[in-house]
């Protein structure tokens, strides 16, 4: 008697999360938009240059999208199911890439592994990679550390600089915010790049 009433009172949890209907929500996942077409093109100043998987704290392993709400910015929350194609971490490696081979900052420009001889690699981390929901248009919170080490020592060009960006999406879609996520990334990446050429002069990044 007692499991025929436990069935029954699972039964009507079932039916309330799901409905009459019983239909489970459907996952939705999202890649990054693709590279400008109007970024400017460099004379590839390097050769071939490695760039690594970003590392990140355990909540930006999983695919989910993380949110926060503005009246709770140091709580995050997940989606869970709004999720991005891949990992952060090789999401983001892969737009970087990208970036690289279209901005022409090397003469070759591979995942770190695939070349035995490299002439640099970028490493990263990811501190911030969220939307921000709630009072008006959603936007997006991006900060990541960016390293570039060349493989000679004392090399001049070698950097490490913490960039953050937020952006506001043109309206409260989750498709608007990734395209915002998309163009605070492509600021990074020119920043980045810019702080890299500006220390072949022996300029020191601006703060």
């Amino acid at each position: 008697m007692m499991r025929y009433f436990f069935l029954l009172v699972l039964a009507g949890l079932l039916s309330a999360c799901f409905g009459s209907g019983g239909v489970a929500p459907q996952n939705r996942y999202y890649h990054l938009a693709d590279i400008s077409s109007e970024v400017n093109h460099l004379d590839r100043p390097f050769g071939v240059i490695a760039v690594n998987p970003l590392r990140s704290d355990a909540l930006h392993h999983d695919r989910m999208i993380l949110y926060s709400l503005k009246s709770t910015p140091l709580m995050l929350n997940t989606y869970y199911y709004h999720l991005w194609t891949n990992s952060p971490g090789k999401l983001i490696q892969e737009d970087l890439i990208d970036y690289l081979r279209e901005v022409r900052f090397a003469k070759s420009i591979v995942r770190y592994g695939e070349r035995q001889h490299i002439d640099g690699q970028i490493t990263g981390y990811i501190q911030r990679f969220e939307r921000i929901v709630g009072g008006g248009k959603s936007g997006v919170a991006v900060r990541i550390e960016l390293s570039f080490i060349p493989q000679t020592p004392g090399d001049k060009h070698a950097m490490t600089r913490i960039y953050n960006v937020q952006r506001t999406a043109s309206d409260n879609s989750m498709e608007s915010t990734v395209a915002a996520f998309s163009a605070a990334l492509q600021t990074i990446y020119g920043r980045f790049v810019a702080d890299v050429l500006r220390n072949e002069n022996g300029d020191r990044p601006n703060p």
